[in-house]
């Protein structure tokens, strides 16, 4: 009896582990911070959708819709997403599980469609079933940016 109640808790724990580290879905993404010339500090910006790549096991997200005047193209943006349509945009890849830290992800990569802005050393972390932080560094200024994801 008590080994069939120590499977069944390790089960449960697995089954946990497994669904925190679970990050696709919608999100409502919203910033920590006012940008210039737009007061968007703790206001949704858009909608993410989040997903994993089944062949790398890493994450990426695209945008799906967007909210509060948020950009609507990728303005300043560089290379294949300059002047982008935003909606649709990957903007954030490469994230990837880090081991033995369920629902954590580090090494990915970002842009802010509304600056411009590529950021490096993208991590996720998974607060509780319906939250997201998502930090970065901005790669020309080194300045820490975070951004929340809300479960919808």
């Amino acid at each position: 009896m008590r080994q069939l109640i120590l499977f069944a808790f390790s089960l449960f724990a697995f089954a946990g582990i497994a669904a925190a580290q679970d990050l696709s879905g919608n999100w409502a993404a919203t910033y920590d911070q006012d940008l210039p010339g737009k007061s968007l500090k703790n206001k949704p910006v858009a909608i993410v959708e989040v997903k994993a790549d089944a062949g790398s096991g890493t994450v990426y997200s695209s945008i799906k819709s967007l909210q509060n005047n948020f950009a609507a193209t990728c303005q300043g943006c560089p290379g294949e997403n300059a002047n982008k349509n935003s909606v649709g945009m990957v903007w954030c890849k490469n994230l990837t599980p880090v081991p033995g830290k369920p629902g954590e992800f580090n090494n990915g990569w970002a842009i802010d469609p509304q600056t411009g802005k590529v950021a490096s050393n993208v991590q996720a972390k998974m607060i509780n079933p319906t939250t997201i932080m998502v930090t970065c560094t901005e790669s020309d200024t080194g300045k820490a940016r975070s951004i929340k994801l809300t479960k919808q």
